[in-house]
């Protein structure tokens, strides 16, 4: 694991802070790109995501979640909430690449198997 980063936030100087592994932020390396939050239209309004991240979701007057924040520097917290959304209304785009931040894991994931292959 060493050697290996993950933004975890801005220090006091707005640089990032950084711990942890790459797969803690589903395959995206600390290369300072951030992310986009998208909650569309989809969403059934369970309040998952605004409850178990609420500095990156809020709860309109209407009900609906919104990204709180954007963009967002990579964070684990982010993947696992994505994946906990019932209606999979929630997207995390690559800033820095376009890519949904879920293709960028799996190509990852895909080409350490090829690598692996003998």
């Amino acid at each position: 694991m060493s050697g290996e980063t993950a933004v975890t936030g801005r220090d006091a100087t707005g640089t990032p802070a950084t711990t942890g592994t790459p797969a803690a932020t589903g395959g995206q390396r600390a290369t300072g790109g951030q992310w986009r939050i998208s909650v569309h239209k989809s969403c059934r309004r369970s309040g998952i995501c605004a409850a178990a991240a609420p500095r990156y979701f809020s709860v309109g007057e209407d009900h609906r979640t919104r990204p709180a924040a954007e963009p967002v520097d990579p964070d684990p917290e982010l993947i696992e909430v994505v994946e906990a959304c019932p209606a999979e209304a929630i997207t995390l785009t690559d800033l820095a690449t376009g890519r949904p931040v879920e293709a960028a894991r799996e190509a990852a994931a895909e080409g350490a198997t090829r690598e692996a292959r003998p």
